[in-house]
């Protein structure tokens, strides 16, 4: 798999658990630069919006620049597992999931107005790789 490093990512590049995004738009800034110092590929699994937020939470003010109440990136590696519904007539299809259990996952701050890091898993259970992720594409 090409130049192997170790399965731990090394830099966090503005993401640890203290740190604080104004906007949606920070986030997904810092979270690109994550990505590519790491080398490693993360997918938005989960998200809510905050008009879905704003119906459970009433008593809050939130800053409509954070675009999402919650939202959770789990590696391209990992993520739900797959339950085929085919009958066997294509059997050697292949995948490169490994059931890696890395992630980040983002939450509005107590008042409202920042999306903080809530949780993070940057244990990959395979090697990473200066050059797997360039060849795969980014979903929008």
């Amino acid at each position: 798999m090409g130049t192997g490093i170790s399965g731990t990512v090394g830099c966090n590049c503005g993401m640890d658990s203290e740190s604080k995004f104004a906007s949606y738009e920070d986030l997904k800034s810092a979270f690109e630069k994550y990505q590519k110092e790491n080398y490693v590929q993360l997918y938005k699994r989960d998200s809510r919006t905050l008009d879905a937020v704003r119906k459970r939470i009433t008593r809050r003010n939130f800053n409509d620049a954070l675009k999402y109440g919650q939202i959770s990136f789990h590696c391209i590696h990992g993520g739900r597992t797959f339950q085929s519904l085919s009958k066997g007539l294509r059997p050697n299809q292949r995948t490169f999931r490994k059931e890696c259990q890395a992630h980040i996952r983002f939450g509005t701050s107590e008042d409202g107005q920042y999306l903080i890091v809530k949780s993070m898993n940057e244990q990959h259970i395979h090697g990473l790789s200066k050059i797997f992720p360039t060849f795969i594409c980014h979903q929008n």
